[in-house]
């Protein structure tokens, strides 16, 4: 394992679904996931959001005739030239729930998840208290 991946709380997975972002101060975008995590996701845009920009989103997901919505605010940590990254700062319960099963549903190691989610309270370690 690289020294890179040493430190994540939680395992990306690549899937792409389509993500709309809100904010502040650009036109709503819409863009399709590199990678999704319980803490935050990569997309490929070429919007000029500076890092620490604060928005809201929304990942859509499709089952059959069902349209499933994850809503939440985030935080911009990343754009590096096309690729850019938003630290999830707040989720819904129903939303986490969602993406609890999306990211599950689709990793390789869903064990390793497992044990990642009972490491957390929600998107906190759980030795971190209050």
């Amino acid at each position: 394992m690289n020294q890179s991946s040493e430190h994540r709380e939680f395992s990306r997975i690549a899937v792409p679904v389509v993500l709309t972002l809100c904010c502040e101060g650009h036109a709503p975008i819409t863009a399709t996931t590199c990678d999704i995590s319980m803490k935050g996701v990569s997309f490929a845009h070429d919007a000029a959001i500076a890092v620490g920009s604060p928005c809201d989103f929304t990942i859509s997901l499709s089952n059959g005739d069902e349209q499933i919505a994850i809503d939440g605010h985030g935080e911009m940590v990343r754009a590096d030239g096309s690729v850019m990254a938003m630290r999830f700062v707040e989720v819904d319960i129903e939303g986490f729930e969602h993406l609890q099963k999306l990211i599950s549903y689709n990793a390789t190691d869903s064990q390793q998840i497992e044990r990642e989610l009972a490491e957390h309270i929600g998107l906190s370690r759980r030795d971190q208290g209050c």
